[in-house]
């Protein structure tokens, strides 16, 4: 989702209510160098921020240039009311993206 806030829905069906409520707690990264991050915040950068400038929340910088696939696994905490009845379900999911990096180098001849 692009808001990490809590997202919430309730329905009736035959009579019955149903409520789930979901909030994202984190969201582990393998950035696909061999290092990982778990980040519990996680907010937009603004437009005119300077792009060497680290992250505020959680960030990660490449060493070397290559072709890198990160995966992103978000946790949610999922609460459900039914019948009288209420529990809690921890669910994840992933996503992969294919990030290339590379390394410009700069000649000054003056």
């Amino acid at each position: 989702v692009d808001d990490p806030g809590s997202l919430g829905t309730s329905t009736s069906q035959d009579g019955i209510d149903i409520s789930l409520n979901a909030a994202r707690s984190s969201v582990t990264f393998d950035w696909g160098d061999g290092t990982s991050s778990v980040c519990t915040q996680m907010l937009e950068r603004p437009a005119g921020t300077d792009p060497l400038m680290a992250s505020p929340a959680c960030g990660h910088a490449y060493l070397k240039a290559g072709d890198f696939t990160i995966t992103a696994t978000a946790a949610w905490n999922v609460g459900w009311q039914a019948l009288g009845q209420q529990g809690q379900v921890d669910l994840s999911s992933s996503a992969t993206y294919e990030l290339p990096i590379r390394e410009f180098v700069t000649v000054v001849i003056g």
